[in-house]
């Protein structure tokens, strides 16, 4: 991929924007395999913890819903959410990226 200024790139997108098919693209990402393989590591990193979802949700200031939601594949999680989680369960962010870089 080519060096791109980022403000460049971006003002692509939005000029490409209604020729883009955001819905087509995004349409099933919560159901990928990886998206299911994250879920996986990330209550098996609590577990290991030994922390219930009420556990950890209080350490990061969360209602326990938040934890199932995001547990079972209803809810994506963004990066600073993630880091959250991982700090509070005590995994390494960078060991489930690379588990989940081969999935498709």
């Amino acid at each position: 991929m080519a060096n791109i200024p980022f403000w460049d790139f971006i003002e692509g997108i939005l000029l490409r924007w209604p020729s883009i098919r955001w819905a087509e693209m995004m349409d099933k990402s919560l159901y990928t395999g990886r998206s299911k393989r994250f879920c996986e590591l990330l209550i098996a990193a609590r577990k290991t913890a030994g922390l219930t979802q009420t556990e950890l949700a209080k350490r990061i200031g969360v209602d326990q819903v938040f934890i199932s939601k995001y547990e079972n594949g209803d809810r994506r999680l963004d990066v600073l959410e993630f880091l959250t989680i991982a700090e509070a369960s005590n995994i390494n962010p960078a060991s489930v990226m690379q588990a989940l870089k081969s999935i498709s």
